[in-house]
């Protein structure tokens, strides 16, 4: 912009310096021929060209002063072009999900080399006053509070507005893009892990309420478990006419706990409320991961692995959130609009622990069937190998299998193979091709089909995401 302001600015400043030169040139040629055709008689000619010399001489000055002023503002507008562009960073909250959100956008500025200087601005108090914006301002998980509507009325009117929410929870002031997570991809990626698993049936606790976001993941588990096959359950408390104490609701939860159909995968929509529920089960005698299995979101590994058993929890993809939202505040300085206005992530993985570990918790013979299913990913045993190893019939080993985990050995040795290459493509650089022999499959094309149909996307879009 810089540079295309100063050609326009020479050539018109060029333009008007050869009219006026050429005019004075021109008046020049006239007074001399005029001095010199009336001779003597030519002194007020001679006064008359001096004067006008003079006049010259100032259109001159003028000349020169408006060249110089013409350099100082180019120079002013290519500083400025040069400066680095503010954005400003709302912080609802200084916890690591936010700090992975501002990593993304900081990755984002040095893949696209932009300069971009970054604000971070905490809750409202001393200090948190934000600079003159230039350009754009993230919101990371603020809400509508006075602190976030004090910074958007410092922005100059048109400055683009991302809006960040890990739960969905849109504001109420215009923005140029909301970014969030994709909840129906998360629904079927706990309901898809729960059912692989070995559970059977699917549950979630707690009240659909329209105004909690976090709440509208629980339709969506059991919408996606129905996909599946699996038998869905939904605990939601009765309007009673009087208000149930803390003891009293704990039992309640978990008589129905106990109640259901052996085993149950019980979604959580966050970690905090994973833990609650581990709490309930020990302190009610109910055994996890049998014959409840315990799945949160967040991944918070201070929730997750601060007791026994350690909770299974689905990776919310943070630092996509902050990428995707570099790539709309992009668009927007750039003049164009953002591709669309509301961006939902899907969700990493889930990071699997003893919470839903049932079937490598399994104890007698359908334990010594897992055991043996592990000991030979590379290599399937096939019925006959299967029957000699465990030293009983292949129809006893079935039957078994079926009735503890609700599924065939053949099926079992499938997600056996797959939770492997799962963990193997997430948490190594190992070529597909390595990775599909060591987990049973013949080749890589072969290998790539099982997993996006147990995944819902090829390994190295997994790989990618999960690292």
């Amino acid at each position: 912009i810089a540079w295309s302001w100063r050609s326009s600015v020479e050539r018109r400043f060029n333009l008007f310096s050869y009219h006026i030169l050429s005019y004075i040139d021109n008046s020049f040629v006239l007074i001399d021929g005029i001095v010199t055709t009336m001779g003597e008689r030519g002194n007020l000619c001679k006064d008359l060209y001096r004067i006008y010399f003079s006049l010259a001489c100032r259109v001159f000055q003028r000349l020169e002063w408006l060249a110089f002023l013409t350099q100082v503002a180019y120079d002013f507008v290519a500083r400025r072009g040069s400066m680095p562009t503010t954005i400003a960073i709302h912080l609802g909250c200084s916890g690591r999900d936010q700090m992975a959100m501002v990593a993304g956008l900081r990755a984002y500025c040095r893949t696209q080399a932009l300069d971009w200087d970054l604000h971070l601005l905490g809750r409202a108090g001393a200090g948190n006053q934000p600079p003159v914006m230039d350009a754009a301002v993230v919101l990371a998980g603020g809400q509508g509070t006075a602190a976030v509507m004090a910074l958007l009325q410092t922005l100059p009117t048109g400055t683009p507005v991302v809006h960040i929410s890990p739960i969905n929870r849109w504001p109420a002031y215009p923005v140029a893009a909301r970014i969030g997570i994709d909840d129906r991809h998360l629904a079927a990626v706990a309901a898809r892990h729960l059912r692989d698993a070995g559970y059977r049936s699917a549950a979630v606790i707690g009240t659909f309420a329209r105004n909690s976001p976090r709440q509208r993941r629980g339709p969506a588990l059991l919408a996606a478990g129905k996909g599946l096959g699996m038998e869905v359950w939904h605990y939601c408390e009765p309007q009673p006419e009087r208000s149930f104490t803390p003891s009293e609701h704990d039992q309640r939860v978990a008589e129905w706990l106990a109640g259901l159909p052996a085993p149950v995968g019980v979604f959580c929509v966050n970690d905090r409320a994973a833990v609650y529920l581990r709490q309930l089960c020990r302190h009610h005698g109910l055994g996890v991961p049998v014959p409840i299995g315990i799945l949160g979101v967040d991944d918070d590994l201070e929730l997750c692995e601060a007791a026994p058993p350690p909770l299974s929890s689905i990776i919310l993809p943070f630092h996509q959130l902050g990428e995707q939202a570099a790539l709309a505040l992009h668009r927007c300085l750039s003049g164009r609009e953002p591709e669309t206005a509301e961006v939902l992530v899907p969700p990493v993985r889930v990071a699997a622990r003893d919470s839903t570990a049932l079937i490598q918790k399994a104890t007698g013979l359908t334990g010594r069937t897992v055991r043996l299913l592990r000991r030979r990913l590379a290599q399937p045993p096939t019925q006959a190998e299967m029957a000699a190893a465990l030293g009983v019939s292949h129809d006893t080993i079935a039957r078994t299998v079926r009735r503890d985990l609700g599924m065939s050995p053949k099926a079992l040795q499938l997600r056996l193979r797959l939770a492997e290459a799962r963990r193997l493509v997430a948490e190594t650089t190992q070529p597909l091709g390595r990775i599909a022999k060591k987990c049973g499959w013949a080749s890589t094309p072969a290998f790539n089909h099982a997993f996006a149909a147990a995944c819902g996307m090829p390994p190295g879009r997994f790989r990618r995401l999960a690292q």
